[in-house]
């Protein structure tokens, strides 16, 4: 007999969706703590080498802002999904109830 279909280990899923939120945490703890490690250096910073650094981090934050927008969303995408999957498990599960 052939196990055609989708099969769907929704504890599992549920997990991968919590991890990827987590990491999203992680990534904005990440960066607090960095903004508080570089404080006392950028104080030193003159000139060229803090106009440098103002564009520079200005481009970093930009990419760390969408890669943390775009986990934050995958997370809730596969959280939603799982639901869905959980729901069709019922809708079928209900077609042998009597």
């Amino acid at each position: 007999m052939s196990l055609d279909g989708i099969r769907v280990n929704h504890g599992a899923v549920d997990q991968a969706a919590a991890d990827m939120y987590q990491k999203v945490k992680d990534i904005d703890d990440r960066m607090n703590r960095l903004e508080q490690e570089l404080e006392p250096l950028r104080s030193q910073w003159m000139g060229n080498a803090q106009e440098q650094y103002r564009v520079s981090k200005a481009k970093w934050d930009w990419a760390i802002q969408e890669m943390r927008d775009l986990l934050d969303r995958s997370s809730q995408t596969v959280y939603q999904s799982n639901a869905e999957y959980k729901a069709a498990d019922a809708r079928g599960a209900a077609q042998f109830e009597i």
